[in-house]
């Protein structure tokens, strides 16, 4: 764009250089050949003067005494009493479009001065250099002031690319300035509102498969755990036990209902996904937190480590992790590892307390965490030892994807 806006600023600078220059170019050569012409003549009116005194006495007219009234490329020439004197200084042949200028003499003859064409021409090309250079110093001026232009003009529309690139891996809340460039601010408005949108509708995405997950089968599980303690007990009867067991088959059938709910929710998920950094990721969560103050948080990370996962959504989960490892710890390390088939991201805290971060199952961090990684397909649970939370997600080593 810039290379085009360049182009298009010279070009034009171009043009209008032209349409002044061509016309301007004209004048000044008709300028410099009326000066040239007038010259011609006062130095005709001064030969003739110079001539008829020397006729009015009964000189003879010499030739050195016409060279002396000659310049660089002028001819003086004489036809009197049937004589004819020309100077020796012009050096050249005689063109038709020299400069003469022509005069009678009052005793009889002429007198006839030459300027010559090459001369003249000299003189034009010394007048036009000015306006030539001019010329072409405007023009690099412009590609000058057009580089400036360009860039200052094509920044918001890179800027702005970027971000729409961003939407497609994840990054639907990009931060982007007000631009005085009113078509770059209706572009910027809209890729904002875009993302806006498309994260809502991801979050209500996410949070249906955490209701169906939490509030449905969980409650399914415990009922059909239920109806088949009520369906052995030596106290119910042998027909309520086969109506009981029936109603487990509905259960089952109603569970495997929600199941496929939630695998087309997660195969809606998966087509937002994207080849996603993990290592770099987490780095990047990592100094976040880091800037934020409080206590110190390390990574260690094997370097390249490649996933297919929802950029926002994941970020989002790790951040949170490192937030919530955060409370009431002296320090906090983040381990990015590789367990067989699968990544582990791995908090661990120092903690000044007996409790971690996450520090109860109804705790809303955690509870936001584990939606996160139910829509990731991962698992997110506590590590061995208080402080410790593990993040299970299928991946890959050396960076290659599964």
């Amino acid at each position: 764009m810039r290379e085009r806006l360049v182009a298009a600023f010279v070009g034009l600078t171009v043009v209008v250089v032209a349409l002044f220059g061509v016309p301007r170019a004209y004048m000044v050569a008709d300028m410099v050949r009326g000066q040239e012409q007038s010259k011609v003549d006062r130095v005709a009116d001064l030969a003739e003067v110079v001539v008829e005194q020397q006729v009015a006495g009964g000189r003879p007219v010499t030739v050195d005494g016409l060279n002396r009234l000659t310049a660089a490329g002028e001819q003086v020439s004489v036809e009197v009493d049937g004589r004819s004197v020309v100077s020796t200084d012009f050096g050249q042949a005689a063109r038709a479009d020299d400069l003469v200028a022509t005069r009678r003499l009052t005793g009889g003859g002429t007198l006839s001065v030459r300027r010559s064409a090459a001369a003249v021409g000299d003189q034009v090309a010394q007048a036009l250099l000015s306006v030539v250079l001019l010329g072409l110093g405007l023009v690099l001026a412009s590609g000058v002031v057009g580089f400036v232009l360009a860039r200052r003009l094509a920044r918001p529309f890179q800027e702005l690319a970027t971000a729409a690139e961003g939407l497609g891996s994840g990054q639907l809340e990009p931060r982007l300035p007000r631009y005085a460039v009113p078509e770059a601010q209706a572009i910027r408005d809209a890729l904002v509102t875009s993302g806006s949108r498309i994260s809502r509708a991801r979050e209500r995405d996410r949070e249906l498969a955490v209701h169906a997950s939490h509030e449905l089968r969980t409650p399914l599980t415990a009922l059909r755990l239920d109806l088949e303690d009520l369906a052995l007990w030596p106290e119910t009867p042998a027909t309520v036990a086969a109506e009981l067991r029936r109603s487990v088959g509905d259960l089952d059938r109603l569970g495997t209902a929600i199941g496929d709910v939630l695998d087309f929710s997660a195969r809606r998920s998966r087509d937002d996904e994207s080849e996603v950094d993990l290592a770099r990721l987490v780095t990047d969560e990592v100094r976040r937190a880091t800037t934020a103050g409080g206590p110190p948080v390390t990574c260690e990370t094997p370097g390249l480590v490649l996933v297919r996962a929802d950029r926002g959504v994941l970020a989002e989960l790790v951040g949170l992790m490192v937030a919530n490892a955060r409370r009431g710890a002296v320090a906090v390390a983040v381990h990015v590892e590789h367990r067989g088939p699968h990544l582990e991201v791995r908090t661990v805290a120092q903690l000044t307390e007996s409790v971690s971060g996450f520090v109860a199952q109804g705790d809303p961090a955690w509870s936001r965490a584990s939606a996160l990684a139910i829509t990731l397909g991962a698992r997110l649970t506590r590590g061995a030892v208080p402080g410790e939370a593990v993040l299970r997600l299928p991946g890959t080593r050396d960076g290659d994807l599964s």
